[in-house]
Order: structure tokens, then C-alpha cells, then sequence
């Protein structure tokens, strides 16, 4: 059953990443694979002008959030928590971690990240393959690649003590934590969960 359900949260996941970048509210588009998902821009400093930075302060970063971490889990339009074991919110596995954290865990932020390049690569893809004898000139480093380098760039981004956008990071971090009592990051992910 755990088999089951960690494959359908995968591709439920995938699922809303792509329906998210394509919702006119995302303000999300194929462009963002080169300005704010690959080096140099997605390791820049400062701060403020860091495609990490940037990825962590939208819109889209907030809705894949909550929908990763907070949103009621369903599995073929049952509700998960009545199967023994699984849980109702994926917080609830990790409540220190999820819930009582100064920050998400960097390895989550990255999982959203690392999900949403997909979706944007997949989405280039699809663009190039509707263009007669266009070809894709560069070959675009895998998710893995971009998970890993985006959990070594936010450990370099909150280590910047003498950046003057590091507070600012440290609040859209928290806000991101908070994301189920801050009622304006709820209204900002409301268009993207269908629950």
C-alpha cells in the first residue's frame, strides 16, 4: 500500500506542478527554466537577485507547498486517512520537522523545485516538438541535478549575514512554514489546489 500511494503522490504532484505553471496566476512561464532554475542565475548573489530567492517568494513555490505538505491526502478519490497507517497530511509524518521548524526542510523546498523545472523542461519539450526541424541546442541538467543544487544554494543563501536581503528570505522562508496560519499564503494557493 505505501508503494501505491508514494507513486500516486509523485504523479499527483507532477500533475499540479504542470497545471500550475500553466494558470495565468502563476505569472510562471518556459522562460523561468533559463532566469531562475539554472546556474548562474538560480546560485547568484545577492540574494535578491537569486533565482532561488525568487522561486521561494512566488506564487506557484506557496501553492506546490501546500499541496505537498499540508493538503488532505487522497488516493482514487478516497480519502487516505481512513487506511491504517497513511497518513491525513503529510506534515502529520514529520510534525518536528513540518510544523515546529524555524524553516521547511531544504530537502522539501528542493523537492518542490526540483518538480516544477520538470514540468517547465517538460513543457519546452512539447513547444520544440510543435516547431517543424526545431531541436533543443542545449541538454538541460536533470532534476536530481537541480534538487541538489538547490539544497546547497539555500544553505549558501541563509549563511549571507552581511546581504541585506537575508531577512527578507528569512520571512518568505517563514511564511512558507506558516503557510496554514498565514491566511494571505492560503489565498494565494487556494487556485491551484483542487482538493
Amino acid at each position: 500500500m505505501t508503494i501505491l500511494w508514494v507513486s500516486h503522490f509523485i504523479y499527483d504532484t507532477k500533475c499540479i506542478a504542470l497545471k500550475a505553471i500553466n494558470h495565468p496566476q502563476a505569472s510562471f512561464g518556459i522562460h523561468n527554466i533559463f532566469n531562475h532554475f539554472l546556474l548562474p542565475h538560480s546560485a547568484i548573489l545577492p540574494i535578491d537577485q537569486n533565482g532561488m530567492t525568487w522561486f521561494l517568494c512566488s506564487k506557484l513555490a506557496k501553492a506546490l507547498l501546500w499541496h505537498v505538505i499540508f493538503r488532505i491526502t487522497r488516493l482514487n478519490g478516497v480519502q487516505v486517512h481512513s487506511i491504517p497507517g497513511v497518513p491525513l497530511i503529510m506534515a502529520d509524518l514529520e510534525p518536528n520537522a513540518f510544523r515546529n521548524a524555524p524553516n521547511l526542510p531544504f530537502h522539501t523546498l528542493a523537492f518542490v523545485k526540483s518538480f516544477c523545472y520538470t514540468m517547465l523542461v517538460r513543457l519546452l519539450k512539447d513547444v520544440m516538438d510543435q516547431l517543424p526541424d526545431a531541436t533543443l541546442v542545449q541538454a538541460y541538467p536533470t532534476a536530481a541535478k537541480v534538487h541538489d543544487q538547490a539544497i546547497v544554494t539555500i544553505g549558501t543563501l541563509l549563511q549571507q549575514h552581511d546581504n541585506p536581503g537575508l531577512d527578507s528570505l528569512k520571512i518568505n522562508m517563514l511564511n512558507l512554514y506558516n503557510l496554514v496560519s498565514v491566511s494571505c499564503s492560503v489565498n494565494d494557493v487556494e487556485w491551484v489546489v483542487h482538493q
